[in-house]
């Protein structure tokens, strides 16, 4: 169940402007939203505070205060500070050091957060790779990537890591360096940073100027640097792991010296305990080794590429930018052996969908899959797509616009269970295809990625516009 709150629009709003939770002392349906039972060490205990109404973020969406944030990171607040559900948003390619490059909206009401006690603060902040509250610092700034993939800690659901480019010297990295950030949701401070390789601008041999994301195998985080080495960092013990970077298979690209930071231009998976990498090295001017759009795997159980599992290349002429890679389901959503990648398409057709087997030989396309991309729309750009089970359909979300602007952003939804559009998939409601955020700034959202909170049963979005939005995962409606 789920009550919709009406409150007024630029007026008191809850946290940003002047925390309208407490001026309406309402209660919380305790039941739509998951309360993280962490409690602070590092403050006393705040005082009882009226807990928030388990209101909707407005069908228009929200703002983030201006930032291009990625995929939402989904937080409710502790019990002691109000159960605040929010949703937190790290900038990309942020290559500016000394721009904010997080923000923080409260998806209950659309209002940007409140700080750490409560209290009125201005969004975005910076990030630093000290330690401290957000935006105290002006020095020791960082650079984030072009796919600011992040972890949320599992034993501290308060902490996310996120991969960091510095010029800052470190301990052992005295020209700058790649690693691991961290981010405390919940006291909204940073909370230190572990450098994983130097940056280096060396003439005429493959440079570190960049990273992908990270993802998540067992205790350890692994991300690849532009001159194609893997990146790893233990979660328990706070480090890197022994013996990384790891030499891998992955072509390098936008490793040229004096580059850094850079965007490495591709992305990493995880899927059945393998790690599917993309390098798009097709820039002559920046790649050491020019290459078309690769897919390669690591083996993180020996720390090698794949037994068996060559670079494979796409041949398409008009093929760029493989930014999502998925599993590949069975009908009763079983992983099967392999992967499937989306590549961006530069011409006027849906963007190109491929699929290998567990050995990297091309394997037939899910049925269906390839039509459910609208036609027309040049330099398709395809992020991360979320997957959820809904009752008995299992349901994968694509992230969509083309750089032409003939798509704005578009969520585009595959049933894997009836191997077709989710519109024509099973007992459920029609769930339009593609899906447009028409109200969400005139349709202008440009779509990076989704995150999915079963308690408000509502799919989160945000995308280059600098716009949070969420939709019904069952039937498209806004607002939820």
């Amino acid at each position: 169940m789920q009550i919709t709150a009406v409150k007024p629009r630029g007026g008191a709003g809850l946290g940003h402007r002047g925390r309208w939770w407490r001026l309406c002392g309402i209660a919380l349906l305790t039941a739509a939203v998951t309360a993280v039972p962490v409690q602070a060490a590092d403050r006393p205990a705040a005082p009882a505070r009226p807990a928030l109404r388990a209101a909707a973020l407005p069908p228009d969406g929200a703002s983030t205060g201006g930032l291009d944030g990625f995929t939402p990171i989904l937080y409710t607040t502790t019990p002691d500070t109000g159960s605040i559900p929010q949703a937190w948003f790290i900038a990309h390619h942020a290559k500016n050091f000394q721009a904010p490059k997080v923000s923080c909206v409260i998806v209950s009401s659309g209002e940007l957060c409140g700080d750490a006690n409560g209290n009125f603060t201005e969004w975005p902040k910076r990030l630093s790779i000290g330690t401290g509250p957000l935006g105290s610092e002006t020095s020791y700034l960082l650079a984030t990537t072009q796919l600011p993939q992040f972890v949320t800690d599992g034993l501290d659901s308060r902490v996310v890591r996120y991969p960091v480019v510095t010029v800052e010297p470190v301990a052992g990295f005295p020209n700058g360096s790649v690693g691991v950030g961290c981010l405390n949701m919940q006291s909204q401070t940073n909370c230190g940073y572990t450098p994983l390789a130097p940056k280096t601008d060396i003439p005429g041999v493959s440079n570190v100027n960049g990273l992908t994301g990270f993802v998540q195998v067992g205790d350890s985080l692994y991300g690849t640097a532009t001159d194609g080495r893997q990146l790893c960092y233990r979660i328990t013990v706070g480090g890197a792991c022994p013996g990384q970077p790891f030499a891998g298979n992955t072509p390098p690209n936008n490793d040229r010296a004096f580059l850094g930071p850079s965007d490495y231009r591709g992305t990493t998976s995880v899927i059945d305990g393998k790690i599917y990498i993309t390098s798009d090295g097709s820039d002559r001017a920046r790649t050491t080794w020019p290459h078309p759009v690769t897919l390669t795997c690591f083996d993180p159980a020996f720390n090698v590429p794949c037994t068996g599992w060559t670079p494979v290349f796409v041949q398409y002429r008009d093929a760029y930018r493989i930014l999502a890679i998925f599993p590949r389901y069975s009908p009763d959503g079983t992983v099967q052996p392999g992967v499937c990648t989306i590549a961006g398409n530069k011409t006027p057709a849906p963007p190109i969908v491929n699929c290998y087997d567990g050995t990297g030989n091309g394997a037939p396309p899910p049925l269906g899959l390839s039509e459910v991309f609208p036609a027309g729309g040049a330099r398709s750009v395809v992020f991360q797509p979320l997957t959820i089970k809904l009752s008995d359909d299992l349901r994968t979300y694509f992230p969509f616009y083309t750089e032409d602007r003939t798509y704005l952003g578009q969520t585009v939804c595959y049933s894997w269970t009836y191997a077709t559009a989710c519109e024509r998939s099973g007992d459920l409601p029609g769930f339009p295809n593609p899906l447009s955020h028409w109200n969400v700034n005139g349709g202008d959202t440009h779509n990076y990625g989704y995150a999915y909170s079963p308690a408000r049963a509502c799919v989160y979005g945000g995308g280059d516009t600098g716009y949070v939005f969420g939709f019904n995962p069952v039937t498209g409606g806004t607002g939820c």
